[in-house]
């Protein structure tokens, strides 16, 4: 992963493959390509795929200014430049570790552009919503011979997000085989996310899609389904007579949300503020009711962020007015802020029924009935259905095991998506 400049707004450090990756890298390719004749680096860094692989021809491209270390072998060239400028489209195998950039930190101008030219060159739509290391493997397809090789470290997402749909649809499409290869192990320091070696043989005409998992010193087991298990990931549906939403985003927690100590601080009363939850963390595993009760024992004693302000009301309290005059221009220059004609006036959801925490480490979320109607912020989800049907959805999904049904997302962590939630709702109100 590394900085990317101003043709994707977005910067940040460098953080180079470790070196037992690269060796892992080569030896997994090595099992789809005894050896190779050119190979392209996209996103190349210092260099360092350049060595252990076998290939005649090697060609890395880099826009940062990222110095070898050591000596490239002479049968490899590093080159500085975008490489979406790359042209041609003869390579035997692309291959690299692309930014793990969230597609909300990439300028909108850029994204418009690339979608357009793969459109063009691939037939794949995109609308906008797909992280950046998407496009570097459809840069990698484009750029690849037709019984060519995509190799690319990515996050182990792409395998089932709807965001990614597209590309799995070009390459269902194209009949050409798949092998995603899932890190057990985090293997980059601060990056909350399950990295896997992803492999596309477009010689192939099978359609196959396999799993394996690989630990950190190379061992590798396959796995029969993409959720890691025997069991298919969750599908994603639309709304039905039961139904989640993602948690509210006001502009900014810092800003909207406020911890008991810092209510009074401000001199706002109750009637200036609802009850919130922005994580379900606070809460026990055996606790099964958000009420008063726990609510103050868990989060307005415990200093948690637990009230929302009503700045979206058409009249509010002089105090609350005061407060938000004294909310600095930088804390509230988020992009949802900025783009409201009053910047605070955000629009509040509906109060949920039921509270479902959208991360968990083992079977499944954090669900409680939402007995004093807080609102739902953040990582929060909330579920809406008919009144009589409450209590069976929150028995029927506390023993849910999620875990064996979605994909891992960093180390222990899972996620849940609201789609993959609908999808269980709507088979419980069934």
């Amino acid at each position: 992963m590394r900085r990317i400049k101003t043709h994707y707004e977005f910067r940040q450090a460098q953080v180079f493959t470790p070196p037992n990756i690269v060796r892992i890298f080569w030896q997994i390719l090595s099992n789809h390509r005894k050896s190779l004749g050119s190979v392209l680096d996209l996103g190349a860094g210092d260099g360092r795929f350049a060595k252990g692989g076998k290939f005649q021809r090697y060609l890395g491209i880099e826009i940062d200014d990222a110095t070898p270390k050591t000596e490239l072998p002479l049968n490899a060239k590093l080159r500085y430049g975008c490489a979406f400028a790359v042209a041609g489209r003869n390579w035997d195998a692309v291959i690299g570790n692309p930014p793990y950039v969230r597609h909300h930190y990439i300028e909108l101008p850029w994204t418009q552009r690339v979608a357009h030219r793969f459109q063009k060159s691939l037939n794949v739509r995109f609308h906008g919503q797909a992280n950046l290391f998407v496009y570097f493997l459809l840069l990698g397809i484009e750029l690849s011979k037709k019984d060519g090789v995509v190799a690319m470290l990515t996050p182990y997402e792409w395998v089932s997000r709807p965001s990614a749909k597209p590309l799995r649809d070009l390459i269902d499409r194209s009949g050409w085989s798949v092998s995603v290869y899932r890190f057990r192990d985090q293997i980059f320091d601060g990056v909350m996310t399950t990295a896997s070696i992803s492999v596309i043989d477009k010689s192939e005409t099978s359609g196959k899609w396999s799993f394996f998992e690989v630990s950190a010193d190379g061992k590798i087991c396959g796995k029969r389904q993409r959720s890691g298990s025997k069991h298919l990931v969750l599908p994603y549906a639309k709304r039905g007579e039961c139904w989640a939403l993602r948690g509210l985003s006001p502009g900014t927690q810092k800003v909207f949300t406020l911890t008991e100590g810092e209510r009074i601080h401000h001199g706002l009363s109750l009637t200036d503020v609802w009850p919130c939850v922005t994580s379900l963390m606070p809460l026990p595993l055996d606790c099964t009711e958000l009420n008063l009760a726990a609510f103050r024992k868990f989060y307005r004693d415990a200093g948690e962020k637990c009230w929302l302000i009503k700045s979206s009301e058409k009249i509010i309290s002089p105090e609350l007015t005061s407060y938000l005059n004294g909310v600095d221009e930088d804390s509230r220059a988020t992009a949802t802020c900025t783009k409201r004609d009053i910047w605070f006036a955000f629009k509040p959801f509906p109060v949920a029924r039921l509270l479902v925490a959208s991360a968990f480490t083992k079977f499944g979320p954090k669900i409680v009935k939402n007995v004093i109607c807080a609102h739902h912020v953040g990582a929060v989800y909330g579920t809406f259905g008919p009144p009589s049907a409450t209590t069976k959805l929150l028995t029927s999904l506390r023993e849910f095991n999620f875990e064996r049904r979605v994909v891992q997302h960093s180390g222990k962590l899972k996620k849940i998506e609201v789609r993959q939630l609908n999808s269980v709702l709507s088979d419980v109100c069934a």
